[in-house]
C-alpha cells in the first residue's frame, strides 16, 4: 500500500484518512462493539474530539478511544506527517523541527504508539544504505 496524498492543511480531511486507518472494518463501540446506536453525546468543532455515547452500554468515548491514539494531543496532521516520515524514510528530526515539537518525545509517541499500525499498513521504512557497499562486501573488493 503507498501512502495517500493527503492534503496536510485540511485537518479534517486528515482526520477522515486517520480514521479509515485506525478503524478499517468500521466503527464501533469499543465496549460491547455495536455498530447501530453510537450517538453524539457532546459535539465539538473538532471531530477527533466529539464524544460518542452507545446507546447500549451507555460507554462514552470518542474516535481514538481504544486505540492506540487514544489520549494523544497531536493533531491528525501531525500523526499522518510522522507515519508518511516513516514509509519515506525520512529523519524525524527534520519532521520534529518542522512541526515545531520535541524531537525525544515525537520519537517516543511514533515508536510506542504509531510504528506497528505504520508497519501493517505501508511495511518497514526504506533501508537508508540502498545503493552504498556496507564494509564487509568493500574488505572483499580490496
Amino acid at each position: 500500500m503507498r501512502f495517500p496524498k493527503v492534503d496536510f492543511a485540511d485537518e479534517k480531511a486528515c482526520f477522515r484518512t486517520l480514521f479509515k486507518f485506525i478503524h478499517p472494518e468500521g466503527w464501533a463501540c469499543p465496549d460491547c462493539h455495536e455498530r447501530d446506536g453510537i450517538r453524539v453525546h457532546e459535539n465539538h468543532r473538532l471531530p477527533w474530539r466529539i464524544v460518542y455515547q452507545c446507546t447500549h452500554c451507555r460507554r462514552y468515548f470518542n474516535a481514538w478511544t481504544s486505540t492506540d491514539l487514544e489520549g494523544t494531543h497531536y493533531t491528525p496532521s501531525e500523526i499522518l506527517r510522522m507515519m508518511q516520515t516513516h514509509v519515506q524514510g525520512e529523519s524525524n528530526l527534520q519532521l520534529a523541527r518542522e512541526l515545531d515539537r520535541d524531537p525525544g518525545k515525537l520519537a517516543k509517541f511514533f515508536q510506542r504508539r504509531l510504528q506497528r499500525l505504520t508497519f501493517r499498513l505501508f511495511g518497514p521504512p526504506p533501508q537508508k544504505n540502498e545503493g552504498k557497499q556496507d564494509a564487509v562486501s568493500m574488505r572483499r573488493d580490496i
